[in-house]
């Protein structure tokens, strides 16, 4: 980021980041002005139509990242078990209250994204 920066190349970075987040002072600069003012092209309003019509469509990302997130809940134990044994040997059984939580904090937070 700096080294476009300091190329010169603010323009280049402003139009093809994501803003977000602006302060008031950054409104202002002129080409954060400059590429506020532009208008959504024909693409991006096909698609804000779709998702105001039909809502938005879980992706085949969102599909496969919700298959990572059950498979993890489900295996991390395993996982944890094998790797303190593998590491810690005989003191494995100190960790258990840390990978306890652990686990139990993978299973709460798959629980939660189904909920939602």
């Amino acid at each position: 980021m700096a080294l476009h920066l300091n190329a010169g190349e603010e323009a280049a970075v402003l139009n093809t980041g994501n803003l977000f987040s602006i302060t008031a002072a950054g409104a202002e600069h002129p080409l954060v002005k400059q590429r506020m003012a532009k208008r959504p092209t024909t693409e991006d309003q096909a698609l804000m139509d779709r998702v105001m019509r039909h809502g938005l469509n879980q992706t085949d990302h969102d599909r496969k990242r919700a298959a990572q997130n059950r498979y993890k809940a489900d295996t991390i134990a395993i996982y944890l078990d094998a790797v303190t044994t593998l590491v810690w040997g005989r003191d494995a059984r100190r960790l258990m209250k840390f990978t306890d939580a652990m686990v139990e904090r993978a299973q709460e937070s798959e629980a939660e994204r189904l909920a939602a």
